[in-house]
């Protein structure tokens, strides 16, 4: 687990403490380091997770979803529960066709946002999330996750993305039309992927916030939030 902070000249690096480890499989400080055992003459940004093989001492992929999917299926024989499969052949290609969707509207939305150079672009990507998650919404009406009754790989992709998205994208990306916590059945989905045993035990809020806030440089004054979406129509209580 890497330190929160990664803006410094030698980028992500390892550390003893509550926000990081050190790097039992091969004693790095900076992750460029475990990159270049593998490739010397690397070049260019390294970035995580990394799933990296001890016997060969080389980085077999450093893309999350890919991940994912190995994690799923290549190391069955080592598993503990046979029968869990979170990317079942049916119906695979609807959990594909859904991944593509939150992918590039959530997933990737955020970041469309918060990065955005130009008003438009921003508005563009504001739209396209908000609409995403009013999709969600409407899906998770059928059961708890995102294919109903049964959970797999689409929800934790989403997991990551929605479990900061009040603390860091709403502030900080401009997401700000509404938060996880406005949506019932995206919220009520968090929760119960956040109640499984082992998984809250993954998420530091204070390690996501230390490094959104300290590392990233996201100010464009030129840009103008496009919310909250906020309700005038309410009744006034007494005061």
């Amino acid at each position: 687990m890497l330190h929160p902070h990664w803006a410094g000249p030698q980028g992500w690096c390892f550390g003893e403490g509550p926000d990081s480890t050190i790097d039992h499989a091969n004693g790095c400080y900076y992750l460029y380091e475990v990159y270049a055992l593998a490739k010397p003459d690397i070049a260019g940004q390294v970035s995580v997770p990394v799933l990296w093989d001890k016997e060969t001492r080389t980085v077999v992929n450093a893309e999350s979803e890919d991940i994912a999917f190995m994690l799923n299926s290549e190391f069955d024989d080592f598993a503990g529960d046979d029968d869990l499969d979170l990317y079942p052949e049916d119906p695979r290609h609807l959990i594909d066709d859904l991944d593509r969707f939150v992918a590039d509207n959530i997933v990737s939305g955020v970041y469309k946002a918060g990065f955005a150079a130009s008003q438009q672009a921003y508005d563009a990507a504001f739209d396209n999330l908000f609409f995403a998650l009013s999709e969600l919404e409407t899906r998770l009406h059928v059961g708890p996750y995102m294919f109903g009754d049964r959970l797999t790989e689409t929800d934790w992709q989403l997991f990551s993305t929605l479990v900061r998205f009040d603390t860091v994208y709403y502030p900080l990306f401009r997401c700000n039309q509404r938060r996880i916590a406005d949506y019932r059945r995206p919220s009520a989905c968090l929760r119960r992927l956040y109640d499984i045993p082992g998984v809250a035990e993954t998420v530091q809020f204070d390690h996501i916030k230390r490094h959104y806030f300290d590392d990233l440089d996201l100010i464009h004054p030129t840009i103008v939030p496009k919310g909250p979406a906020l309700d005038r129509g309410l009744p006034v209580g007494p005061v």
